[in-house]
């Protein structure tokens, strides 16, 4: 039988983070997954610690390195591509889960018939751990009139996604970019969708290892020039959608 929902997981050089990371989909309340871990050419410990972790688990997975350092992008379309669950859902290596996201993302998909669910999310460990259930959420049209809430509403990394939707349509991440991937594969997304619940439940931790945007040592010319190239794709993008030119600010994660 195949699994309900795949779980992919880019990994570069995160040892330090990958077996909390894959514990806390093992431990999930919900089990009909896959894990597909796309291991970016690691130069550390990661893809090591992740098979041994998943050997003995009792997970289905699945395991690919690739020959040279090509991409997130790259990296979750190779995911999506080999993946076989109903739904698929993305997760970066350094982050982690709580134990029942799947059991209620999945509940309002199925009873809802929505094709995209949003779980929300935090950056603070104590907020994420200690954050109770609230079986609280709303439910968004995805005209532009909401777009920008949506944008803000969750990470691409917090979402359970109809598969059908992304592979009949042929939606990929755009590898020429590394910067905004995920702002401009959400547009691109919600195109084909009329709605989308947003879960008021914290669902995921969203770790801040090293943001280089904010780094002290931040190549600010190199920082323009990767907003401006986003700005351009998303204005075309969004004129092209919604017959409309959008406010800008939407590049602002």
């Amino acid at each position: 039988m195949d699994p309900t929902i795949s779980i992919i997981i880019p990994m570069y050089n995160t040892e330090k983070y990958i077996e909390e990371c894959l514990q806390s989909c093992i431990n999930q309340t919900y089990r009909n997954f896959e894990i597909i871990i796309i291991d970016d050419n690691s130069s550390d410990g990661s893809l090591d610690i992740a098979s041994k972790v998943l050997k003995n688990s009792k997970c289905k997975y699945n395991i690919i390195k690739n020959d040279k350092r090509s991409g997130v992008s790259y990296s979750r379309n190779m995911g999506i591509s080999i993946s076989k669950g109903q739904y698929i859902y993305f997760l970066d290596s350094d982050d982690i889960i709580r134990e029942d996201t799947f059991e209620i993302l999945i509940e309002k998909c199925t009873y809802y018939k929505y094709k995209l669910v949003y779980g929300n999310y935090s950056r603070n460990l104590k907020e994420f751990e200690k954050h109770k259930k609230s079986n609280k959420f709303k439910i968004y049209d995805t005209s532009i009139y909401s777009l920008d809430k949506l944008l803000y509403s969750g990470l691409i990394s917090n979402a359970l996604i109809d598969s059908d939707i992304i592979k009949r349509n042929n939606l990929i991440f755009d590898e020429s970019l590394n910067f905004g991937e995920d702002t401009v594969f959400k547009i691109e997304l919600l195109k084909y969708i009329n709605k989308v619940i947003v879960v008021e439940d914290i669902l995921y931790y969203w770790r801040i290892v090293n943001n280089s945007l904010s780094s002290e040592n931040m190549d600010l010319k190199k920082l323009i020039e990767k907003e401006y190239k986003l700005l351009i794709k998303l204005n075309t993008i969004i004129n092209q959608n919604y017959s409309i030119t959008y406010n800008t600010n939407l590049i602002k994660m």
